[in-house]
C-alpha cells in the first residue's frame, strides 16, 4: 500500500494549507521525515507527526475549531488531532531548542507528491539522540549508516547547545571521541 493510497498525500496537503494559511511554521517529523531523509528505509506508520512552536499553540487550537476538527490535548505540550483526510496527526509543541530549531531551520520537500515543511536530517537526528525510545537509536544509527546527516554539523549544534546528554549519546553511538 502506498502513502497515496493511505491518503498521505491528501493529509498532508490540507495541512499544509491550513497552517500555512494560519501563518504557523511547522515541521513533519517522526517516520514521514525519516523515509524521506532514508529513502531506502522507509518506515511504515499508520500517523503524521508534526512540531510546532508553543507560542502557535493557540492560534492551532483556533484553526481547528474554526475547520471542525477534532482534537485531543494530551497534555501541555502534545495534541492529537483526531482526523485530517482519514489519517491522525500528533502534534508536538517546542519546548527545547531542539524543536524550536527543527522547526525554523526545516526545508520544503515533497512528500508524497506534495510540498511541505520537513525537518532537516540534523535536527531529527538530534531528537532521536535526546529520545529514551529504543526505535529512535536504531533510527539514529540507520541515518549514521546511510550518511543521511552531518555528523560535524550535528556534533557542532549539540555543543553550541551545550546538550551534554545528546552529545555523549552522539559519541557512544558513533564511536567519536
Amino acid at each position: 500500500i502506498t502513502g497515496e493510497e493511505r491518503g498521505f498525500d491528501v493529509a498532508l496537503f490540507t495541512i499544509d494549507k491550513l497552517l500555512t494559511s494560519s501563518n504557523i511554521a511547522y515541521a513533519v517529523t517522526g517516520a514521514l521525515a525519516f523515509g524521506l531523509h532514508i529513502p531506502n528505509n522507509p518506515r511504515n506508520t499508520k500517523d503524521i507527526n508534526l512540531l510546532i512552536k508553543k507560542s502557535d499553540k493557540a492560534k492551532l487550537i483556533k484553526t481547528l475549531k474554526d475547520n471542525q476538527l477534532k482534537y485531543r490535548e494530551e497534555d501541555t505540550y502534545h495534541l492529537n488531532i483526531i482526523k485530517v483526510a482519514g489519517l491522525p496527526v500528533d502534534v508536538l509543541f517546542s519546548f527545547a531548542d531542539t524543536e524550536l530549531s527543527g522547526i525554523v531551520e526545516s526545508k520544503r520537500a515533497l512528500l508524497f507528491g506534495v510540498t511541505v515543511s520537513v525537518i532537516k536530517p540534523e535536527y531529527l537526528a538530534w531528537m532521536y539522540l535526546d529520545s529514551d525510545r529504543p526505535q529512535h537509536k536504531v533510527d539514529f544509527t540507520e541515518m549514521v549508516k546511510q550518511k543521511s546527516l552531518s555528523i560535524n554539523k550535528l556534533y557542532d549544534l549539540l555543543e553550541d547547545d551545550g546538550d551534554i546528554y545528546a552529545l555523549e549519546e552522539l559519541k557512544r553511538l558513533t564511536k567519536i571521541s
